[in-house]
């Protein structure tokens, strides 16, 4: 599993104006990406 994806989406969405998960969504369109549920619920709670 890759955690770069997800600490790539918490941080454009801190700096910038979207929500985590719309970040994850952009940065993980170009292909497959296998990220931990209980890791992107952890780093979502971090965000808020």
């Amino acid at each position: 599993m890759s955690r770069s994806p997800a600490i790539a989406a918490a941080a454009l969405s801190v700096v910038g104006d979207q929500s985590p998960d719309e970040c994850l969504e952009q940065l993980t369109a170009g292909g497959p990406c296998d990220i931990s549920p209980a890791l992107w619920n952890d780093i979502k709670a971090l965000c808020d």
